[in-house]
This record gives structure tokens, C-alpha cells and sequence, in this order.
């Protein structure tokens, strides 16, 4: 699996790799600002063979930063349906503004559709398929017929 890599990224490993090699002066030049930095010691091949992972020293902080890729799962995620409307309906919700005309036809779908309160008792069967198909159709917002408790 070859990973994509960024312009900039791609740009800062041919630089890297365009700089000289370092030489001797440059090595010891380094080695002696190692040596005289007293809070930040090189480690040895001992503490080396010692040193533990993050997540095993630190593991309520680690659980705390660790990061997931991607977005957040959703509960209810959204379905894609495949649908056939009028070229009239779609220019009028993009016509009403802006990129979201997809999220305003799903409200405008959603407040029209039967509420599980209203009528989900035997709408999943037969006869109340039929009932729902059999209804007249409205324009609009349906009307409340009764209040609903806040």
C-alpha cells in the first residue's frame, strides 16, 4: 500500500535529502552542544533498552489524546436513495439558496411524512401501506391537529 503524500512533504524530503552530508567539524560541533546542554542528556544504550512506551507509562493520558481517523460514527448516518423528481421541483430548492438544497428537500420531506407518533401503528403492514398510498395528497406543511407537550 503506497501512502499519498502532500506537495509540501514532498518538497521537504528532496530538500533533506539535497542538503551535503555532515562532516566531521559539523558531527563534533553537534556532539558539543549535546554535551554541555545539562537538562537534556544523550541517553545510553542502557536507558535505551529500558525506555517504555508512551501509552504504557502514561495510559489514562494516552486514551485521553489518542485519535480515531475519519469522522465520528453517527448513530442514524444518513442513506443514499436514488430518486426520480421533476426538473421543476429540484430548480426550486436550488433556487432557494446556497449548497444545502439537498438538506432542505430532506426537511421539507421529513415534516410532510408520517410522524411515528401520528401513524406508525400498522403502517408497516399491508393494509397500512395501503392506507398511507390511498391518502390525498397534500401541498405543503400538513396542519397540526392536536398540540404536542413540550
Amino acid at each position: 500500500m503506497t501512502r499519498k503524500i502532500s506537495p509540501e512533504h514532498r518538497a521537504l524530503r528532496q530538500a533533506i535529502k539535497a542538503q551535503p552530508p555532515l562532516t566531521d567539524e559539523d558531527e563534533a560541533r553537534i556532539q558539543a552542544g549535546i554535551a554541555q546542554d545539562p537538562d537534556n542528556p544523550e541517553l545510553t544504550e542502557e536507558e535505551m533498552a529500558t525506555a517504555k512506551p508512551f501509552r504504557e507509562v502514561f495510559p489514562d493520558l494516552y486514551a485521553n489524546i489518542k485519535r480515531t481517523r475519519g469522522r465520528p460514527k453517527l448513530d442514524a448516518p444518513r442513506q443514499p436513495v436514488t430518486l426520480r423528481l421533476s426538473p421543476e421541483a429540484i430548480a426550486r430548492f436550488k433556487a432557494s439558496g446556497g449548497e444545502r438544497w439537498r438538506a432542505r428537500m430532506s426537511e421539507a420531506l421529513e415534516s410532510v411524512a408520517p410522524s411515528p407518533v401520528d401513524d406508525a401503528p400498522g403502517l408497516s403492514t399491508p393494509e397500512g401501506i395501503k392506507r398511507f398510498k390511498s391518502a390525498p395528497a397534500t401541498r405543503g406543511r400538513p396542519k397540526l391537529t392536536r398540540k404536542i407537550a413540550p
